[in-house]
Formats: C-alpha cells, structure tokens, sequence
C-alpha cells in the first residue's frame, strides 16, 4: 500500500495548527532550519521596511525617532491585525476540504489561527523594547487607555477582514489573491512605514484615514503622547467601526454557513 506521505503530513499539521499549544512544537518540527526558519517569518516582514527605508531611501529618522523606533511603534497594529492574513484566510477553506475532522465548527479553526498574530505582536514589543534601549530612549507618558484601545481595535479590524475574504476564498480559491493585494495596499499606504509628504490629495487623505494609519498613530501616541495632529475622537469613531465590521461579518457568515459549506 502506497503512502502519500505529502498529504499525510499536511493533514497533522493543520490538525495540530488550530491547536494553539503546540503552534511553536509544529512549526520547527521536523525541519532543518528549526527555530532559525521560525525567526525568520516572525522578522522578515519586518526587516524588509527596514532595509528599504533606511538603505535605498535612506531615511534616518521620522517622526523626531530614529526610524527604527518608528516603524516598530507603527507597526503593533499590523502585527496584532495582518501579519498571519495569508494563513488565516485559507482556514475556512482547509476546513471544508476536511482536513480537521474532530470540530464541527470551522469558526473554531479561524480563531486558533488568527490568533498567531498575537505571537508576532508580542515579538514585535520585544524588539521595540530593545530598540528604546539601544537609542536610549525612556517612556515618560504612557496612555494605557489609548494603547489598548488602539490594540483592542486593531485586532477585531484585523478579524473582520480577514474573515469576509476567508468566506469568498471558500467559494472562489483565487479571491485570495484580491486579498493579498488589498492587504498590501492598506500597508503601503498607510502611515506604518513612512510619513506621506506627497501633493496628491486623493493618496494624501486616503493615507490619513486609512484604519491602519489610524492605529499606528494612537500606538505612537500612546507611547510618546508628543503628536499634535492626533484626534482621539476619531480613534473612538474608527474602533466603533471596527466592532461593528466584525459583527456584522460574524452575523453574516453564521447565516450564510451552511450554504458556503453545502456547495
């Protein structure tokens, strides 16, 4: 009897994914790279803006910070929202195709996965913690209310997106493409990376209220408290918008369950 042993060991490891316990224990085992190969995907998405910024553009500070400070400061809502996007999104579809078959509720694998986005966000406060060191910078004001306001957010905005094209991938496997490219364009342009100083007006506002820029800001806020421009009244209006987005995908996907799941 011939064993596909591709198939079975794409089968253990997305049993064992949703098991958020043993997400590290799955990741490294059995690979050569180990715990160098998981380093590697925490940073990457991290040391590329980076390396852009800083080499090719050579920008050494933004914001009155050195850039590095910058970045990490921005980037706590995307790492707590998008960073696991191209994983999670393909959940719901995993599902259907049976591979986890002790849960019947695919919601259940969705949340286990999404949630590896808090492993980045951790790591990502450990390198901005160590990058305050190095640069000798302290936190004299610190806005706990506004910081977890802006995570609390930024997490569900994730969620909520990350759901509406997990559904569609169920149905069309390609409109992961549709996401990967939205998710990429709230990125870049958005206030994370770098500062906008452009004269395009339409690019201009769109960087300015984009949700990512919206939550990159309150971070920076409520770590350094020094941005004049900041509007905590539409951090509340955009953190509404969130729960409600989230809500509103959750109802919908509870409804419309057992009609994706029956094609």
């Amino acid at each position: 009897m011939k064993i596909n042993y591709i198939d079975k060991y794409f089968n253990f490891f997305f049993i064992k994914l949703y098991k958020f316990k043993t997400i590290f224990k799955v990741l490294i085992k059995n690979t050569v790279a180990s715990y160098l190969w998981l380093s590697f995907i925490i940073l990457f998405p991290l040391l590329i803006p980076l390396f852009v910024f800083t080499q090719i553009t050579e920008i050494n500070d933004a914001d009155n910070y050195p850039y590095v400070i910058f970045l990490l400061s921005g980037y706590l809502t995307f790492s707590v929202s998008l960073s696991t996007f191209n994983y999670t999104s393909r959940s719901l579809y995993i599902f259907r195709k049976k591979y986890f078959l002790n849960t019947n509720n695919p919601l259940e694998i969705f949340e286990y996965v999404y949630r590896i986005n808090l492993v980045y966000f951790f790591v990502n406060i450990l390198l901005l913690y160590i990058s305050l060191k190095f640069y000798n910078i302290f936190i004299l004001d610190f806005s706990i209310k506004i910081f977890s306001l802006a995570l609390i957010s930024s997490y569900f905005f994730g969620k909520a997106l990350t759901l509406f094209f997990a559904m569609f991938i169920v149905l069309f496997r390609d409109f992961r493409f549709l996401g990967r490219i939205t998710v990429g364009i709230l990125y870049l342009c958005s206030s994370i990376p770098y500062v906008y100083k452009g004269e395009n007006y339409f690019l201009m506002m769109f960087t300015k209220y984009n949700p990512l820029s919206i939550f990159a800001e309150s971070f920076r806020y409520s770590l350094f408290l020094n941005h004049n421009d900041f509007n905590l009244n539409l951090l509340y209006f955009y953190s509404l918008l969130s729960f409600t987005f989230y809500f509103l995908i959750l109802i919908f996907f509870k409804k419309k369950i057992y009609l994706i799941y029956s094609i």
